[in-house]
C-alpha cells in the first residue's frame, strides 16, 4: 500500500484544465499603460540607481542595464496589472532614457566632483554638462561610455526581453 494519495485520473484531468484555463486568464489580460508607466518609471529609477552606483566605482557593466530593464518591466507588470507586449516595449523604451540619464548624472558627478572647489553646484555641472565635455574635447568618451553601457545592456537584458515577450498575451 502505497502512502502517498493519488488523485484519481478524472480529478488529475480537471486539475490540469483548470491550471491551462488559469495560464491562458493571466496571458490573456491586458496591461493598464497609464500605471504600468508609472510603475516601469520607479523601476527604471532603481536600475538607474544601480548604474551611477556601479559608475562611481569606476565601472560601466551591463548588469546595471539588465536590472533597469527588470526593474522597469517588473515595476510595469505590478503597476500595470499583467505583463503584454505593450508593456515589453514601454519598458524598454523608458530603460534606455533612464540609462541615458544615468549616464550624464554619472559623468555630471566625476565633472562636479572636479569643479566643486571652484564653487559650482551639481545643478550647474548638469545644466553645463554638455559644453564642458565639448570644451574638453571628451564628448567621443562620453559617447563612447554610453554605446559601450547601451551594447552591454542589450547584452545581459536580451534573454529576459525575449522571454517576456514570449510570455505575454501578444496586446
Amino acid at each position: 500500500n502505497d502512502t502517498h494519495q493519488m488523485l484519481c485520473e478524472s480529478c488529475s484531468r480537471e486539475v490540469e484544465a483548470r491550471l491551462e484555463d488559469n495560464k491562458a486568464a493571466v496571458k490573456s489580460q491586458k496591461s493598464s499603460l497609464i500605471p504600468g508607466l508609472v510603475g516601469a518609471l520607479l523601476g527604471a529609477l532603481i536600475g538607474a540607481a544601480v548604474w551611477i552606483g556601479i559608475y562611481k566605482l569606476g565601472y560601466i557593466a551591463g548588469i546595471a542595464g539588465a536590472i533597469t530593464v527588470i526593474c522597469a518591466m517588473k515595476g510595469y507588470e505590478m503597476f500595470g496589472k499583467a505583463m503584454d507586449v505593450k508593456g515589453v516595449i514601454v519598458s524598454v523604451l523608458i530603460s534606455v532614457v533612464m540609462i541615458y540619464f544615468a549616464n550624464n548624472i554619472s559623468w555630471a558627478w566625476d565633472v562636479y566632483d572636479e569643479l566643486k572647489p571652484y564653487g559650482y553646484t551639481f545643478t550647474d555641472t548638469y545644466r553645463g554638462l554638455h559644453d564642458i565635455i565639448v570644451k574638453a574635447e571628451a564628448l567621443p568618451y562620453f559617447y563612447r561610455d554610453l554605446a559601450i553601457g547601451y551594447f552591454l545592456t542589450l547584452v545581459c537584458s536580451v534573454g529576459t526581453i525575449i522571454s517576456a515577450l514570449r510570455n505575454s498575451s501578444g496586446s
